[in-house]
């Protein structure tokens, strides 16, 4: 996602998502990412949001893509660690890992 929207403006909207900007939709999925990595960490059982500042919170501007970058490195790294039989909240119900 970085690749594709290093060089563009934060305020460009995203046309598949009315009324939102790139900042937000980078907002958005950086703290999806922080999410899904504290419900996989701590083998969370509940779907409870945790909000942006409950996660670290928001960098300014300058360093939105960077903050993005690492948190989705650090949700593939804490899944990869994740053990085979872990068990903790998902979208969808599923007998598999």
């Amino acid at each position: 996602m970085t690749a594709v929207l290093t060089g563009v403006e934060l305020d460009t909207p995203v046309p598949s998502c009315p009324g939102w900007s790139v900042r937000d939709l980078v907002t958005h999925m950086g703290g999806i990412h922080r999410w899904a990595n504290r419900v996989v960490r701590d083998r969370r059982s509940d779907a409870r949001w945790m909000d942006l500042n409950e996660l670290g919170g928001l960098p300014a501007d300058a360093s939105l893509f960077a903050w993005f970058d690492e948190g989705a490195r650090t949700l593939l790294e804490t899944l990869a660690a994740a053990p085979e039989d872990l068990q903790c909240w998902t979208f969808v119900p599923a007998t598999s890992t």
